[in-house]
């Protein structure tokens, strides 16, 4: 099918060098599974292995642009490339035929089924369920399968992928993907693997940096302040709720009714329905014990609470208390007092959903992601990087929504969306540089904008992809003076993408305005070196693949570094948990950056050292400038890379448990031992001194009172009682020390207990080769890691590591560790929900436990019994002084 004469142009990079000499090592299952980040060469490296195999093969891709960008590049990156028997249709397949999961799901099912909301070029023309796809494919003698960005195939794709394979029959499939399911379900994840095989090959961006495969880079978090519009929604709000909170707490009635409450008077005859919803129970107690009202009394015993250490009434137990008073406790629900409450909350906007809001409206996570407030930050960004680059800068802005309709208006801007976007970057009141605001084009899948000055260029450009003048159409717009929407022939609409990824790279516009669902995934434009994540994404998997489009190298130039811009509105008057702020850190634990203070790569927002900012309004500017400072640091940037992956020659990314250094560790337990002996010691010191100046102190009481017997007798039993009071804690602190106190050892003791299990569950490739890393940072913080393992297998440890060491929530099956010396303690812990799908794992599990911990009880949660124990758990166990801190983090190390 392909000529001996056809061949790669350039150098294979390292990855994969070392998956084409082991090809047919990994082809023995007939699966080939590689895993590898955005810009990392997966396409020509499933090229070159369709070529090796040199049969017909279909390649399945998440959008047209991607399946598109298959063929340009085999015929731009293989030399004596003459072949022409390629198809992008289903219905007139060849030898190398490449179309989209949609097109195929369409024609098997007659569905159209698409990813998310979709904004990809000509979808309706993939739609093609009229014809018998499996006789046509048959008959063409498809052999090979490649499926790209495989991760797609959780969703309903993945049953027509099945069919396909099935039918076909025994066939190789190339499974390629940058963001692998590990997030998926149990059930998910084994239908993955059953269709892509074991990964073969994984590759991370550090590595690929450090090999000069992906650019240095740095995530930069540009911040603005809520609007006065905005600001005022808001603070009507919370002035409402605040008066009606006031109305509802103080009310007399409400106190009465929830004091006579059945758990609350007999709660012992109610333990299964306190274990099913321990947070509402535990409001009642707290909202009564803000009334002073000692009702309570009996349900703090059986919820195993500390009266001391009940918490203040808070917005967070009012919103548990009435959500559930209102909507789910039978014995209230239907209350005349309690109906005139939700009829209030629900007249202030306070119910969404069947759930009491009092802190954080959805509406206003919606208004603080698309505050108009960003659009300034997006200009700011612009005008800087273009200070900073000049004609160099290459930046692309994606966001979630096209908003069309916003050309049609010169109405203020209310809409965040790709054209509002466009429209206040070119708006010359707002715009600080005319060349820059000249130099702007629009990109989606519903309308295409360039300037008009570069209509020249874009002729010159369409004619390499063999477009004539009358493929070409451009409308002047008309609010927006010296620009013009681009529009092609429908037979070569597809063009466009890569006329103005051309115009981008060439340098004919420096700004491209686009949508991320059909420039953030598999889109090609090496030249970026600057990013704007203008969109609402925090998943792992879309995170990676947008942040993929500026990381990648550019052979135009080898010091190439890319700045990635992510947006975050605040509401400096600190009324509420910032949503755009918990967006930010959950998008940043997707992915590795530098920490440039201490030239270390790791994730998480803490390697951009902003702790120290409490997010008011001063501290909008400052924050800003910090970003900015780093920003500028482009060629520190470049060093700093480098430096900080070099330091380890071999290394790799490490994915580790983590505990703050807030939890109970070593440090914090000596020091309680420490104190307790400390004090006996001061008693017993007192002793000797009595002792040995007794002759003194005799002769100083004669003439007195009192005589040396009696006050030698007094001060004796006075440090006796002491010695006694304080024996108990020290006793403890000793015995906690010895036992728990290492949470290294600890981890490390726990950990095997979870590796043995999964190696005799068949859970562990190669338990021979796997290490288990516990090492405890000078600030207490202590981490565990596992290596020489799979990746799936290194998700699955840690997730389960993580449910043991948490507070217990509701497991299924839950560990009692018993001690009774010298006083006895109870410590609970969570059988892992990999284990605990049924009784066999379970106690399997704990056979394991019990070899490296101590004796236990295993309970199963769903009785009586084990309820019981539960509720106990929920606040007792050992587990808990971890106080739910622990995070899984990914850092670079040897």
């Amino acid at each position: 099918m392909f000529d001996e004469e056809i061949c790669f142009k350039y150098n294979w990079r390292g990855y994969q060098e070392r998956v084409l000499q082991e090809i047919e090592t990994h082809l023995s299952d007939n699966k080939l599974h590689i895993i590898a980040p955005p810009g990392s060469g997966k396409t020509v490296l499933g090229l070159e292995v369709v070529r090796q195999l040199n049969k017909r093969t279909l390649i399945l891709s998440p959008t047209i642009t991607v399946r598109n960008q298959w063929i340009q590049r085999f015929v731009e990156l293989f030399s004596n490339n003459k072949f022409t028997d390629y198809s992008y249709s289903l219905k007139d397949p060849a030898g190398l035929t490449s179309a989209t999961y949609q097109g195929l799901h369409s024609a098997i099912s007659g569905k159209n089924i698409p990813l998310e909301e979709s904004d990809d070029m000509q979808l309706e023309a993939e739609v093609t369920p009229d014809f018998d796809l499996m006789k046509t494919l048959k008959e063409n003698n498809i052999q090979v399968v490649v499926l790209d960005e495989a991760h797609h195939l959780k969703t309903e794709w993945w049953k027509s992928i099945i069919k396909l394979v099935s039918v076909l029959g025994d066939i190789k499939i190339i499974s390629l993907t940058a963001t692998p399911p590990y997030d998926s379900t149990a059930v998910e994840w084994d239908r993955y693997m059953q269709l892509c095989g074991p990964v073969d090959a994984e590759i991370s961006v550090p590595e690929l940096v450090k090999e000069k495969n992906l650019c240095p880079h740095q995530d930069l978090i540009y911040f603005s302040e809520a609007s006065d519009q905005e600001h005022q929604s808001i603070d009507q709000f919370y002035t409402k709720i605040d008066e009606v909170m006031n109305e509802i707490v103080n009310d007399p009635d409400l106190e009465a009714l929830l004091a006579s409450h059945n758990v609350v008077c007999e709660p012992e005859k109610y333990q299964t329905v306190i274990y099913e919803n321990i947070e509402y129970y535990a409001s009642l107690v707290i909202f009564l014990n803000s009334r002073e009202n000692n009702s309570f009394t009996e349900l703090v015993k059986v919820l195993g609470l500390s009266r001391k250490k009940i918490p203040g009434l808070s917005g967070e137990w009012m919103e548990i208390l009435l959500s559930n008073a209102i909507y789910k406790d039978a014995e209230l629900k239907n209350q005349p007092l309690i109906k005139e409450i939700r009829i209030k909350l629900r007249e202030n906007s306070a119910i969404e959903n069947k759930r009491v809001v009092l802190r954080i409206k959805q509406d206003f996570n919606r208004l603080m992601s698309s505050s108009i407030s960003k659009f300034r930050s997006i200009r700011d960004i612009a005008d800087y990087e273009y200070e900073t680059l000049g004609e160099k800068l290459r930046l692309v802005v994606l966001s979630d929504y096209v908003r069309k309709e916003a050309l049609k208006s010169n109405q203020q801007l209310d809409k965040f969306g790709v054209i509002p976007i466009f429209k206040y970057l070119v708006d010359s009141e707002t715009a600080k540089s005319s060349e820059y605001r000249s130099k702007i084009a629009v990109l989606s899948g519903s309308i295409c904008i360039i300037p008009d000055n570069i209509q020249a260029a874009v002729y010159e450009i369409a004619a390499v992809y063999g477009l004539s003048e009358n493929d070409i159409k451009l409308n002047s717009l008309q609010l927006q003076k010296g620009f013009s929407e681009l529009s092609l022939s429908s037979s070569r609409k597809n063009a466009t993408v890569s006329i103005i990824t051309d115009l981008l790279t060439q340098g004919y516009i420096n700004v491209i305005v686009g949508t991320k669902s059909l420039l953030g995934e598999g889109w090609d434009c090496p030249a970026i070196n600057s990013l704007v994540m203008a969109t609402f994404v925090g998943s792992y998997m879309l995170s990676n693949q947008i942040r993929g489009r500026a990381i990648r190298t550019d052979r135009a130039d080898s010091h190439k570094t890319s700045n990635i811009w992510h947006l975050m509105c605040l509401d400096t008057k600190n009324r509420f948990n910032n949503y755009d702020k918990d967006l930010l850190e959950q998008r940043f634990k997707c992915f590795t950056g530098l920490d440039n203070e201490n030239e270390l790569i790791c994730n998480g927002t803490e390697r951009l050292h902003l702790k120290d900012f409490e997010f008011r309004k001063l501290d909008v500017k400052r924050l800003n400038d910090q970003m900015k400072d780093q920003a500028a640091e482009r060629g520190n940037l470049y060093n700093s890379w480098f430096k900080a992956i070099d330091a380890s020659s071999d290394g790799r990314i490490v994915k580790e448990l983590k505990t703050s250094k807030e939890n109970i560790n070593r440090t914090y337990i000596f020091r309680n031992t420490l104190k307790y002996l400390c004090l006996q010691g001061i008693a017993a010191s007192f002793l000797f001194v009595m002792e040995l100046y007794s002759s003194a102190i005799k002769s100083l009481l004669r003439g007195s009172f009192l005589s040396l017997k009696n006050l030698s007798s007094i001060a004796v039993l006075l440090s006796i009682v002491f010695i006694l009071s304080i024996m108990k804690s020290s006793i403890k602190a000793v015995i906690l020390f010895f036992r728990h106190g290492s949470v290294e050892r600890s981890f490390k003791q726990i950990a095997h207990a979870v590796i043995n299990t999964m190696v005799d569950l068949g859970m562990i490739e190669n338990p021979k080769a796997l290490t288990i890393n516990t090492d405890t940072a000078s600030d207490g913080t202590v981490y565990c890691s596992l290596r020489h393992c799979t990746s799936y297998e290194q998700s699955q440890f840690l997730k389960a590591m993580e449910e043991i060491v948490e507070q217990v929530d509701k497991p299924r099956y839950i560990l009692s560790r018993e001690n009774r010396f010298p006083v006895k303690t109870l410590d609970y812990h969570a059988v892992p929900s990999l284990f605990a799908v049924n009784k066999d794992k379970a106690v399997l599990f704990h056979k394991h436990w019990q070899r490296v911990m101590g004796k236990s009880k295993l309970y199963y949660t769903r009785n009586q019994e084990g309820r019981s124990i539960l509720v106990k758990a929920r606040s007792s166990s050992l587990s808990s002084y971890f106080i739910g801190r622990t995070e899984i983090t990914d850092s670079w190390k040897a």
